[in-house]
């Protein structure tokens, strides 16, 4: 099971930095959490980067 979870990694960057934005999104399958009007907000994956399946 450690071998799945070293294949499959799961990661999500949480910051309000612009620039540090910038440079995560061009990693692919790193969605994005920062806060914005008192709410927090997650940038859904573009669906290239998620095996052209949609999320529902």
């Amino acid at each position: 099971m450690g071998i799945k979870f070293v294949k499959h990694k799961c990661y999500i960057v949480a910051t309000c930095d612009r620039d540090l934005k910038r440079r995560i999104r061009k990693i692919p399958g790193v969605p994005i959490m920062y806060i914005t009007q008192h709410k927090y907000s997650i940038e859904r994956l573009p669906e290239a980067t998620i095996g052209g399946e949609k999320l529902n």
